[in-house]
C-alpha cells in the first residue's frame, strides 16, 4: 500500500494526497504490481513495480502511453526494439505501438495514459 500525507496550504485544496513511492510501494518476488493514481475518461495514471525478470506482456493500445522510470532499470520493447531505461528517463509509446516492459534492476515506473477521443481513427 502507498503511503499518503495530506498537506494543507492556503491554495492547495485538503483533498490530494502526496504519495510516497519508495517507502509505500515495493517489488514482490516474481511478480508485477500495479497500483492505480488517477483515473478518470481522459485518461489515467499507474504505478508499476516490476521485479528483475518479470514483464508487462506485449500488448498495444490506441492511446497514447508516457513510461517514467521512477527507480532501477528497464527494458522497454516497442515493435520489437529493445530500449533499455535507468532512472529519470521518459519514453513517449505512439498508439497503436506493439510494446512490452520487462524488469531488469528493480524497476518501478509510472505510466501515464492518455486517452485518445477517437480511437477509430487512429492508424
Amino acid at each position: 500500500m502507498l503511503n499518503h500525507t495530506t498537506r494543507s496550504s492556503p491554495t492547495a485544496p485538503t483533498c490530494c494526497p502526496v504519495l510516497h513511492v519508495r517507502s509505500g510501494f515495493t517489488h514482490q518476488e516474481h511478480a508485477v504490481v500495479h497500483r492505480s493514481i488517477f483515473r478518470n475518461r481522459h485518461g489515467s495514471v499507474t504505478l508499476f513495480a516490476i521485479d528483475d525478470g518479470e514483464c508487462i506482456s506485449e500488448h498495444q493500445s490506441h492511446n497514447d502511453e508516457i513510461v517514467i522510470v521512477l527507480e532501477g532499470e528497464i527494458e522497454l520493447r516497442l515493435a520489437n526494439t529493445p530500449f533499455r531505461m535507468k532512472t529519470g528517463e521518459i519514453r513517449h509509446i505512439k498508439p497503436n505501438t506493439v510494446h512490452l516492459v520487462q524488469g531488469i534492476r528493480g524497476g518501478k515506473i509510472l505510466l501515464i495514459i492518455m486517452r485518445n477521443p477517437n480511437p477509430q481513427k487512429m492508424k
